[in-house]
């Protein structure tokens, strides 16, 4: 009798837990600072404008993590 009890009893806890599980209320918070984080990067991104590439850009070389560095660096 007691395993039985023991079973159901599992049951009614994982089917409350699950129902506390949702992230319905936050999603309003989420969307507007997707929508913040958005609007920076567009910013940020047309701040400096058109810039001309480089010859190895254009003769297809890879990029290795010391020379993204340097660019940055400059």
């Amino acid at each position: 009798m007691t395993k039985g009890i023991n079973c159901c009893a599992a049951i009614i806890v994982l089917v409350l837990a699950a129902t506390s599980a949702r992230a319905g209320p936050c999603t309003h918070s989420i969307a507007r600072v997707q929508a913040q984080i958005d609007g920076a990067i567009e910013k940020q991104a047309g701040a400096d404008g058109w810039k001309p590439e480089c010859p190895d850009a254009l003769r297809g070389y890879q990029p290795t993590p010391q020379s993204l560095a340097a660019t940055e660096g400059s």
